[in-house]
């Protein structure tokens, strides 16, 4: 499997949440976010980033596999 196949979540460091599905809004609860495929999420990020500083992002793609590991960085 490649990261392309895989399932992403998306970190709102703007509102600190999780996107939910269907673009309905934010969640504290990884649980209840929104999960994309690599296409969804790298265009979501990439609209929500682009006129940011790179080092300084507003949303984040997150790997589902990598959730528990992301999570102990906040």
């Amino acid at each position: 499997m490649t990261m392309k196949d895989e399932t992403y979540l998306i970190w709102s460091y703007e509102h600190a949440a999780w996107w939910r599905g269907a673009f309905a809004g934010y969640t504290p609860d990884a649980i209840a976010a929104g999960r994309y495929s690599y296409e969804q999420a790298r265009n979501i990020c990439w609209e929500a980033n682009k006129h940011r500083p790179v080092d300084e992002p507003h949303e984040v793609m997150v790997l589902e596999s990598d959730l528990k590991e992301f999570l102990e960085t906040l």
